[in-house]
Protein backbone atom coordinates (compact mmCIF):
# COMPACT_ATOMS: atom_id res chain seq x y z
CA UNK A 1 0.00 0.00 0.00
CA UNK A 2 2.80 2.44 0.85
CA UNK A 3 3.97 2.54 -2.75
CA UNK A 4 0.55 2.21 -4.39
CA UNK A 5 -1.96 4.32 -2.46
CA UNK A 6 -0.07 7.66 -2.75
CA UNK A 7 0.03 7.29 -6.53
CA UNK A 8 -3.69 6.55 -6.65
CA UNK A 9 -4.26 9.69 -4.58
CA UNK A 10 -2.17 11.64 -7.09
CA UNK A 11 -4.23 10.12 -9.89
CA UNK A 12 -7.44 11.32 -8.24
CA UNK A 13 -5.99 14.78 -7.66
CA UNK A 14 -4.20 15.38 -10.96
CA UNK A 15 -5.80 12.91 -13.37
CA UNK A 16 -2.58 11.00 -13.96
CA UNK A 17 -2.54 7.48 -15.38
CA UNK A 18 -1.10 4.50 -13.50
CA UNK A 19 0.39 1.48 -15.25
CA UNK A 20 1.66 -1.68 -13.60
CA UNK A 21 4.39 -4.16 -14.53
CA UNK A 22 3.80 -7.87 -13.92
CA UNK A 23 6.12 -10.45 -12.42
CA UNK A 24 7.03 -13.85 -13.82
CA UNK A 25 6.62 -17.23 -12.11
CA UNK A 26 9.82 -16.71 -10.11
CA UNK A 27 8.73 -13.34 -8.76
CA UNK A 28 10.97 -11.24 -11.00
CA UNK A 29 9.67 -8.11 -12.70
CA UNK A 30 8.93 -8.53 -16.39
CA UNK A 31 11.54 -6.06 -17.59
CA UNK A 32 10.31 -6.32 -21.17
CA UNK A 33 7.03 -4.73 -20.08
CA UNK A 34 8.82 -1.54 -19.10
CA UNK A 35 9.77 -0.83 -22.71
CA UNK A 36 6.25 0.06 -23.77
CA UNK A 37 6.03 2.75 -21.07
CA UNK A 38 9.44 4.30 -21.73
CA UNK A 39 8.03 6.44 -24.52
CA UNK A 40 8.82 9.91 -23.22
CA UNK A 41 5.37 10.33 -21.66
CA UNK A 42 6.11 8.49 -18.41
CA UNK A 43 7.06 10.96 -15.67
CA UNK A 44 7.72 8.71 -12.67
CA UNK A 45 8.78 5.08 -12.29
CA UNK A 46 8.40 3.70 -8.78
CA UNK A 47 9.19 0.26 -7.40
CA UNK A 48 10.21 -1.50 -4.19
CA UNK A 49 13.88 -2.30 -3.76
CA UNK A 50 12.72 -5.56 -2.19
CA UNK A 51 9.18 -6.84 -2.75
CA UNK A 52 7.17 -6.91 0.47
CA UNK A 53 5.13 -9.79 -0.97
CA UNK A 54 7.69 -12.12 -2.58
CA UNK A 55 11.00 -10.91 -1.13
CA UNK A 56 12.52 -10.45 -4.59
CA UNK A 57 15.43 -8.01 -4.84
CA UNK A 58 14.57 -5.90 -7.86
CA UNK A 59 17.21 -4.68 -10.36
CA UNK A 60 16.76 -1.02 -9.49
CA UNK A 61 19.88 0.22 -11.26
CA UNK A 62 18.97 -1.38 -14.57
CA UNK A 63 15.43 -0.02 -14.43
CA UNK A 64 16.64 3.41 -13.30
CA UNK A 65 19.09 3.70 -16.19
CA UNK A 66 16.36 2.87 -18.70
CA UNK A 67 13.88 5.21 -17.03
CA UNK A 68 16.34 8.10 -16.99
CA UNK A 69 17.08 7.58 -20.66
CA UNK A 70 13.35 8.10 -21.26
CA UNK A 71 13.24 11.22 -19.07
CA UNK A 72 11.48 9.69 -16.05
CA UNK A 73 12.18 10.16 -12.34
CA UNK A 74 12.76 6.99 -10.28
CA UNK A 75 11.37 6.63 -6.75
CA UNK A 76 12.29 3.57 -4.66
CA UNK A 77 10.54 2.12 -1.62
CA UNK A 78 13.37 0.67 0.48
CA UNK A 79 11.31 -0.27 3.53
CA UNK A 80 12.02 -3.99 3.05
CA UNK A 81 15.68 -3.62 2.13
CA UNK A 82 17.00 -0.97 4.53
CA UNK A 83 16.98 -3.30 7.59
CA UNK A 84 18.47 -6.27 5.74
CA UNK A 85 21.09 -5.24 3.18
CA UNK A 86 23.49 -2.31 2.79
CA UNK A 87 22.18 0.41 0.49
CA UNK A 88 24.35 2.73 -1.59
CA UNK A 89 21.87 5.28 -2.93
CA UNK A 90 24.31 6.52 -5.56
CA UNK A 91 24.99 3.00 -6.87
CA UNK A 92 21.25 2.28 -6.77
CA UNK A 93 20.72 5.01 -9.34
CA UNK A 94 17.34 6.24 -8.05
CA UNK A 95 16.29 9.86 -7.72
CA UNK A 96 14.56 9.29 -4.37
CA UNK A 97 14.74 6.50 -1.79
CA UNK A 98 12.48 6.19 1.26
CA UNK A 99 12.10 3.76 4.15
CA UNK A 100 10.21 3.56 7.43
CA UNK A 101 11.64 3.69 10.92
CA UNK A 102 9.77 0.81 12.52
CA UNK A 103 11.02 -1.74 9.99
CA UNK A 104 14.60 -0.84 10.86
CA UNK A 105 13.92 -1.66 14.53
CA UNK A 106 13.29 2.03 15.24
CA UNK A 107 10.26 3.95 16.55
CA UNK A 108 6.95 4.28 14.74
CA UNK A 109 5.83 7.52 13.16
CA UNK A 110 9.13 8.38 11.51
CA UNK A 111 10.97 7.49 8.33
CA UNK A 112 13.77 8.54 6.03
CA UNK A 113 13.67 10.20 2.62
CA UNK A 114 16.81 10.65 0.55
CA UNK A 115 16.57 12.44 -2.77
CA UNK A 116 18.77 14.28 -5.21
CA UNK A 117 19.32 17.87 -4.12
CA UNK A 118 17.93 19.22 -7.40
CA UNK A 119 14.74 17.22 -6.90
CA UNK A 120 14.31 18.40 -3.32
CA UNK A 121 14.71 22.00 -4.44
CA UNK A 122 12.03 21.52 -7.08
CA UNK A 123 9.45 19.80 -4.86
CA UNK A 124 7.15 22.17 -2.94
CA UNK A 125 6.84 21.74 0.84
CA UNK A 126 4.04 19.42 1.90
CA UNK A 127 3.23 21.34 5.12
CA UNK A 128 3.60 24.89 6.34
CA UNK A 129 4.73 26.16 9.73
CA UNK A 130 7.65 27.38 11.73
CA UNK A 131 11.26 26.39 11.02
CA UNK A 132 10.71 25.94 7.26
CA UNK A 133 10.29 29.62 6.33
CA UNK A 134 13.11 31.86 5.16
CA UNK A 135 11.13 35.11 4.93
CA UNK A 136 7.50 36.15 5.35
CA UNK A 137 6.09 39.32 3.79
CA UNK A 138 2.59 40.64 3.22
CA UNK A 139 2.61 39.55 -0.40
CA UNK A 140 5.03 36.64 -0.52
CA UNK A 141 6.97 34.02 1.41
CA UNK A 142 10.17 32.14 0.74
CA UNK A 143 11.26 28.76 2.03
CA UNK A 144 14.50 27.56 3.54
CA UNK A 145 16.76 25.25 1.61
CA UNK A 146 16.10 21.48 1.80
CA UNK A 147 15.76 19.57 3.99
CA UNK A 148 14.56 22.35 6.31
CA UNK A 149 11.66 23.37 4.04
CA UNK A 150 10.09 19.93 4.55
CA UNK A 151 10.31 20.02 8.36
CA UNK A 152 7.62 22.41 9.53
CA UNK A 153 6.94 22.95 13.20
CA UNK A 154 8.42 20.90 16.03
CA UNK A 155 9.90 17.72 14.58
CA UNK A 156 9.67 14.23 16.04
CA UNK A 157 12.87 14.68 18.03
CA UNK A 158 12.47 11.55 20.16
CA UNK A 159 11.69 9.50 17.06
CA UNK A 160 14.76 10.81 15.24
CA UNK A 161 17.01 9.93 18.16
CA UNK A 162 15.46 6.47 18.43
CA UNK A 163 15.85 5.83 14.70
CA UNK A 164 19.48 6.93 14.81
CA UNK A 165 20.16 4.47 17.64
CA UNK A 166 18.39 1.67 15.76
CA UNK A 167 20.50 2.27 12.64
CA UNK A 168 23.66 2.34 14.77
CA UNK A 169 22.59 -1.02 16.22
CA UNK A 170 22.24 -2.57 12.76
CA UNK A 171 25.56 -1.10 11.68
CA UNK A 172 27.14 -2.52 14.84
CA UNK A 173 26.05 -6.05 13.99
CA UNK A 174 27.61 -5.71 10.55
CA UNK A 175 25.83 -6.01 7.21
CA UNK A 176 27.85 -9.01 6.07
CA UNK A 177 26.84 -10.94 9.19
CA UNK A 178 23.20 -9.89 8.80
CA UNK A 179 23.07 -10.99 5.17
CA UNK A 180 24.82 -14.28 5.91
CA UNK A 181 22.50 -15.10 8.82
CA UNK A 182 19.30 -14.25 6.94
CA UNK A 183 20.32 -16.29 3.91
CA UNK A 184 21.02 -19.22 6.20
CA UNK A 185 17.56 -18.86 7.77
CA UNK A 186 15.91 -18.69 4.35
CA UNK A 187 17.67 -21.85 3.21
CA UNK A 188 16.57 -23.56 6.42
CA UNK A 189 12.96 -22.51 5.84
CA UNK A 190 12.95 -23.92 2.31
CA UNK A 191 14.52 -27.17 3.50
CA UNK A 192 12.07 -27.65 6.38
CA UNK A 193 9.08 -26.78 4.20
CA UNK A 194 10.13 -29.40 1.65
CA UNK A 195 10.89 -32.08 4.24
CA UNK A 196 7.80 -31.60 6.41
CA UNK A 197 5.14 -30.44 3.97
CA UNK A 198 6.40 -31.43 0.54
CA UNK A 199 3.88 -30.63 -2.19
CA UNK A 200 1.31 -29.48 0.36
CA UNK A 201 2.96 -26.08 0.48
CA UNK A 202 3.82 -23.71 -2.34
CA UNK A 203 6.21 -20.87 -1.60
CA UNK A 204 5.94 -18.15 -4.21
CA UNK A 205 8.89 -16.44 -5.84
CA UNK A 206 12.51 -17.38 -6.27
CA UNK A 207 14.28 -19.93 -4.08
CA UNK A 208 17.70 -18.47 -4.80
CA UNK A 209 18.63 -16.74 -1.53
CA UNK A 210 21.14 -14.56 -3.39
CA UNK A 211 18.35 -12.74 -5.20
CA UNK A 212 15.74 -12.45 -2.46
CA UNK A 213 15.29 -11.35 1.14
CA UNK A 214 13.44 -12.89 4.06
CA UNK A 215 9.86 -12.09 3.03
CA UNK A 216 7.67 -15.07 2.11
CA UNK A 217 4.23 -15.68 0.64
CA UNK A 218 2.90 -19.21 0.50
CA UNK A 219 -0.20 -21.30 -0.12
CA UNK A 220 -0.97 -24.35 2.02
CA UNK A 221 -3.08 -27.18 0.68
CA UNK A 222 -6.53 -27.27 2.22
CA UNK A 223 -6.30 -23.73 3.60
CA UNK A 224 -5.51 -21.28 0.80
Amino acid sequence: HANVVPWHMLREERGTTLEFVNVDDTGHLRLDEYDRWFDGKTKVVTLPHVSNVLGTVNPVREIADRAHAAGAVVVVDAAQSAPHIPIDVVALGADAVAFSGHKTLGPTGIGVLWARKELLQEIPPWMGGGSMIEEVHAGRISYREPPAKFEAGTPNIAGAIGLSVALDFLEGIGWEDLVRHERSMQARLFQNADERLGKKIRIFGSRDVREREAVFSFALEGIH
